[in-house]
C-alpha cells in the first residue's frame, strides 16, 4: 500500500496509479509532504500494462478463444485495474528534494484555479478564428473560463 514516508498515512488510489514520467510528484494530505516516485519504476509499470493491455486485445482470440473483441476488451480492462491495484500496494515514494507546491493546483484557491484554466484556454483558443471565439463567448455549453478566454482574446485582437 503506498504510504507516505514522513507520516505513514495511506496515499490515495487514483493520485498514485496517475503518476507518470512528467507528473512522478504528489502531496500528502496529511503532513503537506511533497513525494516523488522513481521515473524509471513508473516508465517500467506503464509500458508493462500498455503492452499487456494490447497483447490481449490483440491475441485475446487466438489464446483465450474468444471470437468476441468485447470479451478480450473486458479481460484486458480487469487486468489493467489488477496490475495497478498491485502497483498501488508495491510502489514506494519518496521525500522529494525539491518542496516547492507552487505547481500543484491542488494548493490554489479557486480564483487561481480559474486564472490558470482561463490562461490554458487562451493558449488553445489561439488558432480559433474571430467568429468561432465569438460563438465560445455565447454558447451556455461552455465553461465560465473558456467563455472569458474567448473573450479576452477578442480582446486582445482588438475586435
Amino acid at each position: 500500500m503506498a504510504k507516505c514516508p514522513k507520516c505513514s498515512s495511506q496515499l490515495n488510489l487514483l493520485k498514485v496509479i496517475s503518476l507518470s514520467r512528467v507528473s512522478n510528484k504528489l502531496i500528502c494530505k496529511s503532513c503537506e509532504t511533497v513525494l516523488e516516485a522513481n521515473k524509471s519504476v513508473l516508465s517500467s509499470f506503464g509500458i508493462t500494462v500498455a503492452g499487456l493491455f494490447i497483447i490481449i486485445i490483440k491475441s485475446g482470440e487466438r489464446w483465450l478463444g474468444f471470437e468476441n473483441i468485447f470479451i478480450s476488451f473486458i479481460i484486458a480492462s480487469a487486468s489493467f485495474i489488477t496490475v495497478s491495484i498491485l502497483f498501488f500496494y508495491l510502489v514506494k515514494l519518496k521525500i522529494s528534494k525539491n518542496q516547492d507546491k507552487s505547481n500543484f493546483t491542488e494548493n490554489l484557491n479557486p480564483k487561481e484555479k480559474s486564472k490558470l484554466r482561463i490562461e490554458y484556454l487562451k493558449n488553445k483558443f489561439q488558432g480559433k478564428s474571430d467568429s468561432e471565439l465569438r460563438q465560445i463567448t455565447t454558447d451556455q455549453n461552455r465553461t465560465p473560463e473558456a467563455r472569458e478566454a474567448a473573450k479576452q482574446l477578442i480582446e486582445e485582437r482588438g475586435l
